[in-house]
């Protein structure tokens, strides 16, 4: 999980810097930061921080991975404005 120390930086700033390293999950410790976390990553997608094409090819492995059809799946992505 990102609080667990592993980095130097914590919360919704580590979810952003581990995906950009290229994970396909980041694992939020505390519940508390999920929206927070979920904001950050929103905004980096729309400032350009963060691939889009990156983000959905991720969240189709992670899909595939866990035998769902990812074509199934609905993100708040599919609907942003590029």
């Amino acid at each position: 999980a990102i609080d667990m120390g592993g980095v130097p930086v914590g919360g919704p700033e580590a979810a952003e810097l581990a995906l950009l390293a290229g994970v396909d999950i980041a694992l939020i410790g505390s519940p508390a930061d999920l929206q927070p976390t979920l904001t950050r990553l929103e905004n980096a997608v729309v400032e350009g921080r963060l691939d889009r094409g990156a983000i959905v090819a991720s969240v189709v492995r992670t899909q595939e991975f866990v035998g769902r059809d990812p074509c199934q799946v609905t993100t708040p992505l599919e609907t942003a404005e590029d």
